[in-house]
C-alpha cells in the first residue's frame, strides 16, 4: 500500500469509477473493485469505515446517473423538435412563394 505511486493511485481510482458504472449496486461495484485490486484490499482492511465511505459515494454515483441521462436525452429530443417545427416552418414559406421566397433561396 504504501509503494504505490501517484500515477498507480490515479489509476487504481479510474478502476473504482469503471467498477461502479459496470454494476447497478454500489455494493457489488466496490467489492468488485476490492477484489481486483490488492491495495485497495490492504486500505480496507487497515481502515474498515473507508469501505463504508466508498459504498456511500458510489450509491450517491450510481442515484444520479439516471437522471444526467434523462436531462440530456430530454433535452435532445425538445431540441429535435424544435429543429423540425423550424423547418417546416421555412419549407411553407419557400412553397408560398411570392418576394420572401428569393430569400428563402439564397439561404438554402
Amino acid at each position: 500500500l504504501v509503494c504505490i505511486s501517484e500515477k498507480e493511485g490515479k489509476q487504481l481510482g479510474k478502476n473504482g469509477v469503471v467498477a461502479v458504472e459496470s454494476t447497478n449496486l454500489a455494493a457489488s461495484g466496490i467489492s468488485q473493485w476490492k477484489l481486483q485490486n490488492k491495495a485497495v484490499r490492504e486500505l480496507f482492511e487497515k481502515y474498515p469505515v473507508l469501505e463504508a465511505a466508498f459504498n456511500e459515494m458510489a450509491h450517491e454515483v450510481i442515484r444520479t446517473a439516471a437522471w444526467g441521462l434523462m436531462w440530456r436525452v430530454g433535452t435532445g429530443s425538445v431540441l429535435s423538435v424544435i429543429d423540425v417545427i423550424t423547418d417546416i416552418y421555412v419549407i411553407l414559406n419557400f412553397r408560398a412563394g411570392g418576394a420572401g421566397q428569393k430569400v428563402y433561396y439564397l439561404a438554402m
